[in-house]
């Protein structure tokens, strides 16, 4: 998929269908592709446009998504422990997730790829709604 280019709904009904998750997540996904926005008299598809992001974030950058939910995960099993756990997973969370997303990037990136995605996404969604540009 390019970077200016919003997948179709039927393209991410067959990569959400493509994923090892249940069948809620899955239809939480489908649902959130369907969210619009209306801005003047124009319809704007923001739940395919962002899930397309998502979607490309994590094939572009798999390092860093592992990293991310490697740390998020972590973190949950920390919260598992029975009496302390919580405290721990309140404050080794977010450093974990933080440590494997790093650890993520620096695998995935040697260059400013993130940052010029992440700036081709905003000019995206500014296109689309001229007047959040002002």
């Amino acid at each position: 998929m390019s970077a200016l280019t919003t997948p179709s709904h039927a393209d991410l009904r067959n990569r959400i269908e493509q994923l090892a998750i249940s069948a809620d997540a899955k239809s939480i996904l489908i649902g959130m592709a369907d969210i619009s926005a209306k801005a003047g008299d124009t319809v704007i598809a923001i739940g395919r446009h962002v899930l397309g992001f998502i979607f490309d974030l994590f094939r572009q950058f798999p390092n860093s998504s592992f990293g991310l939910i490697a740390g998020f995960v972590i973190g949950s099993l920390i919260g598992a422990i029975p009496f302390f756990g919580a405290a721990l997973a309140a404050v080794f969370t977010p450093l974990l997730m933080a440590l494997g997303l790093a650890r993520g990037a620096v695998a995935d990136l040697g260059n400013a790829a993130i940052r010029d995605r992440m700036t081709d996404f905003e000019h995206r969604l500014r296109a689309m709604v001229p007047e959040a540009a002002a």
